[in-house]
């Protein structure tokens, strides 16, 4: 059986107009939905800071979230590292609120629910700073094990980081990158760590393993 695939190639204009029109809601409509959703996540994030300091630092970071929301101007990151503890664990995220949004209560929220394991092992393929190899390492306890895998050096320090302050001994880190082949190529990360770290669009800084 053959099937045919063609590719559709639309501007986010255009991907934008259908999709409120499906919805059936405006333009307005969507930029206040995207308020109140923004501000219910960084206030239940104020509360998730670790200390008294890491939530002033995510309550100093407000207004440019609602800055970038309704783009007067680009965001900044963090003025501090910011470390969170919330079900999943206690996160060191450094300060990048790309990391920090991640590391989150309500991220991913509706998969959360697949990572139900008793025992055995878990691979974790581009663990970033531990958030399922932590939750999955405390779950699984003495019952099993995780295996983190990290290529970026400095989002695998805050892996180690974060396994330490988790006292997880059943996590085995490993500061390498996964490929279908074993060579070296060019590898795109993020000065701060901790997000956007890939192998095929220009970050911030090249390295290669």
């Amino acid at each position: 059986m053959e099937i045919k695939l063609k590719r559709i190639s639309r501007g986010k204009q255009t991907i934008k107009k259908s999709f409120l029109a499906q919805k059936n809601i405006s333009q307005k409509e969507l930029k206040i939905k995207k308020v109140f959703r923004y501000t219910k996540h960084y206030l239940k994030l104020l509360t998730e800071g670790r200390n008294i300091k890491d939530k002033i630092g995510i309550l100093l970071f407000l207004p440019n979230t609602f800055k970038f929301l309704f783009s007067y101007s680009a965001y900044r990151d963090f003025l501090w590292s910011i470390s969170i503890k919330n079900e999943r664990g206690v996160f060191f995220c450094g300060k990048n609120h790309v990391t920090v949004h991640t590391a989150s209560s309500f991220n991913e929220y509706k998969i959360k629910n697949y990572f139900k394991l008793s025992k055995g092992t878990f691979i974790d393929i581009g663990a970033n700073i531990g958030i399922y190899s932590i939750e999955l390492g405390r779950e699984l306890d003495k019952n099993g094990n995780v295996i983190s895998i990290e290529a970026d050096p400095t989002t695998f320090n805050f892996l180690l980081e974060n396994i330490r302050l988790n006292n997880l001994e059943n996590i085995l880190p490993l500061n390498v990158g996964c490929f279908s082949a074993d060579k070296k190529m060019p590898f795109f990360v993020e000065k701060t760590g901790g997000a956007y770290t890939h192998f095929i669009k220009k970050a911030t800084t090249r390295k290669k393993f």
